[in-house]
């Protein structure tokens, strides 16, 4: 068992998070000048203890993953013998409700993208209200919430019973009971019972977080995903648990969901970021890191070895259509670029592995 989670009177974590922040200038200094022009490399302290860190992300996608993962390389060749953990915020929950989650995800980006550009545009206090009153839900997330109803019906891996939370199942399927008829209601009783399912299940995951918090006892959080961040800044206000927590974002935007005031530093792609009007008003503790890469990026082949290693002609025209670790919309644009006069299909399968 780690040493106890700090609470109560605030201690000097600085060298602490100067050697995070160290590490994630090796990181972006992986390819000089990545995402960064114009950015200085972060100021840091000497710190000769070896920290003990503690990766909150996603695997739904896998660009939230392999950023913390460069996190922890770097750590490895920056800081002397780190102690690093790392949580994926769905091993908080029953395997079976994660996978319907997951399940609903892949529906929304494949069958409904303008239902999830409508419900991802939701802000902070969109997401606040649905826990705190009794109103409905917006038009977006209530339709989300139904397809989210509608694939836990669909699911038969949440009606066996057993496994690592299996009260999850119970509450998802109550949840799933609640949700069509009442998303769009304003009031009576099933609107109160989704808001407390909703509450109660956000609860169970701060539980759990904290129980692992406290087991592990970090020096530093670093969180890859919104959703890891807001949940355990959620615990911090609540707990008066300071261990500082530094949000690494690995996108060109700022969801509103990842401005917290349990958050003491954000990592962001670029300083065009940090001038965003909403971005600057609520959290204005920024470092300009770049995303964090992989240490195999630092030594690229050429063009024309990478070419060779792939099988492609060294002289043809090449455009690389990227489309993160599950790989959407990556078909849509490819046979459009394929239908052009002249043009020459090749398909590799590859992830960012770098």
């Amino acid at each position: 068992m780690g040493r106890p989670f700090s609470a109560g009177a605030r201690v000097d974590t600085r060298p602490r998070v100067n050697a995070i922040l160290r590490a994630l200038n090796a990181a972006r200094e992986a390819i000089p000048g990545y995402l960064t022009t114009g950015s200085v490399p972060l100021p840091v302290e000497q710190d000769r203890a070896a920290p003990r860190v503690l990766l909150l992300t996603s695997t739904l996608g896998s660009g939230h993953l392999r950023a913390a993962q460069a996190i922890e390389a770097a750590l490895l060749e920056r800081s002397p013998m780190p102690t690093v953990q790392t949580i994926d915020f769905w091993s908080l929950m029953d395997a079976g409700v994660a996978q319907t989650v997951h399940q609903t995800y892949l529906r929304l980006v494949q069958e409904r993208p303008e239902l999830y550009d409508r419900i991802h545009q939701l802000d902070q206090r969109t997401w606040r209200n649905i826990l705190e009153s009794n109103e409905a839900p917006p038009p977006a997330l209530a339709e989300g919430l139904e397809l989210l109803a509608a694939t836990g019906a669909e699911n038969a891996r949440l009606e066996s019973g057993g496994g690592h939370y299996a009260l999850d199942r119970v509450l998802f399927r109550w949840l799933c009971a609640v949700l069509p008829a009442g998303a769009r209601r304003s009031s009576g009783n099933r609107a109160l019972g989704r808001r407390v399912l909703i509450h109660w299940g956000w609860a169970r995951l701060a539980r759990r977080l904290e129980a692992r918090l406290h087991a592990f006892g970090p020096d530093v959080v670093i969180a890859t995903q919104m959703g890891p961040a807001a949940l355990l800044s959620y615990i911090k206000e609540r707990r008066g648990l300071h261990a500082p927590l530094i949000g690494v974002l690995t996108d060109f935007g700022v969801h509103d969901l990842w401005i917290q005031t349990g958050i003491d530093r954000y990592c962001v792609a670029h300083g065009s970021i940090a001038d965003l009007p909403d971005v600057a008003n609520g959290c204005s503790r920024m470092s300009v890191t770049g995303i964090p890469l992989m240490p195999g990026f630092r030594n690229p082949p050429s063009v024309r070895q990478a070419r060779l290693q792939l099988g492609l002609n060294p002289n043809a025209p090449v455009v690389l259509v990227p489309g993160g670790g599950l790989g959407l919309g990556v078909d849509a644009v490819a046979a459009r670029l394929a239908g052009r006069p002249g043009a020459t299909k090749e398909r590799h399968a590859g992830s960012d592995r770098g």
